[in-house]
């Protein structure tokens, strides 16, 4: 086991900030530098966690000191920063997805694989206690064969129309819906050969100005049999709502909820509790852990994951089932040759 592992954190917006805040009090690691194109969001988070604020990628890349970068930068921007910390022999952990089409995300994570170097991508469902411990279920066989999948996801309201055009996030079947394809994944333990996608603008009108909606719903057909649902939206007033539901012959799985603290308020009014505000609070566990995990595999020289196919397959989905929306009908999901 090698000694600490010096990470940077490339982007420093709302999951850059949580990243490096982890990072910098994560046990096995030391968290070296912050990096973003803003000079006041970068000096602000390196003096609040007390290391340097670097101008530039190439400043990051360029120091011995660091290991591992964790690239939260915008989206499109992924792949040049990921293909820029292969050249320079670092590790990475990225927020999803890796690119915007598959060949970019191939060509990058090829770099990485030839390179001899790990990656890790930020599906941190996979790292969340609910998750972790249905997939242990599912395994000991709790359910029986797991065959119908079930998720939402439901944002309290969108973003700026920037973030939402799919030229910069990839939309909502990228950005969002891809958590639960990849959750589906996870779960159930089989890949997806077939979906149907759809889609709609409900209330957010402005957002099919920039070619986004803000619901989507997807059939997912796994090979061997088994059916899953996934729904996301972005007008869900009454707080961030993340939930799933894997049945099986002999039961189901529940996880998740709308509610975050276990108070129920019982009087003349009715039953009341409160509801999570938004994503950062409720897999606020999951995405320190996910980080941990990552720079334990570097320690330990173990595999991280969830990883490169991982990514690959996931992202995959995501542009199928954006196509079949686009498209109005089914289409395959091949399967993919791996890299080597």
């Amino acid at each position: 086991m090698t000694d600490r592992i010096g990470l940077a954190v490339i982007g420093v917006g709302r999951m850059g900030r949580l990243h490096a805040a982890n990072a910098a009090s994560l046990p096995g690691a030391r968290l070296v530098a912050v990096c973003d194109v803003d000079p006041a969001a970068r000096e602000w988070v390196a003096a609040e966690l007390d290391v340097r604020a670097l101008p530039s990628v190439e400043a990051v890349l360029e120091r011995g000191d660091v290991d591992a970068v964790v690239v939260a930068t915008t989206t499109r921007t992924h792949a040049q920063v990921i293909a820029a910390a292969a050249r320079a022999g670092k590790h990475v952990f990225s927020e999803k997805p890796i690119g915007l089409t598959l060949e970019e995300t191939d060509a990058v994570l090829q770099a990485l694989v030839h390179a001899g170097l790990q990656f890790q991508i930020g599906f941190q469902r996979r790292w969340d206690p609910a998750f972790v411990a249905a997939r242990r279920a599912i395994e000991a066989g709790a359910i029986g064969e797991p065959r119908l999948f079930k998720a939402h996801g439901r944002d309290p309201q969108p973003a700026s129309l920037a973030y939402h055009d799919p030229a910069n996030s990839g939309g909502i079947f990228l950005d969002a819906a891809i958590h639960d394809y990849d959750a589906a994944r996870f779960l159930m333990g089989r890949e997806v050969a077939r979906v149907t996608a759809h889609g709609a603008t409900l209330v957010h009108q402005p957002l099919a100005t920039v070619g986004d909606v803000d619901t989507c719903v997807t059939v997912l057909e796994f090979q061997g049999g088994g059916l899953g649902v996934c729904e996301w939206n972005r007008f869900a007033v009454y707080g961030y709502d993340a939930w799933a539901e894997v049945q099986g012959p002999e039961g189901a799985l529940r996880l998740g909820g709308l509610q975050q603290t276990a108070l129920l308020a019982l009087g003349r009014a009715g039953v009341s509790h409160d509801t999570m505000p938004g994503f950062l609070e409720r897999f606020h566990d999951a995405y320190r852990a996910e980080l941990a995990a990552f720079v334990g595999a570097l320690r330990e020289g173990r595999p991280a994951s969830p990883g490169v196919e991982d990514a690959r397959r996931a992202l995959q989905i995501a542009l199928r089932a954006r196509e079949s929306f686009q498209q109005g009908r089914t289409l395959d999901v091949a399967a993919l040759p791996a890299l080597t």
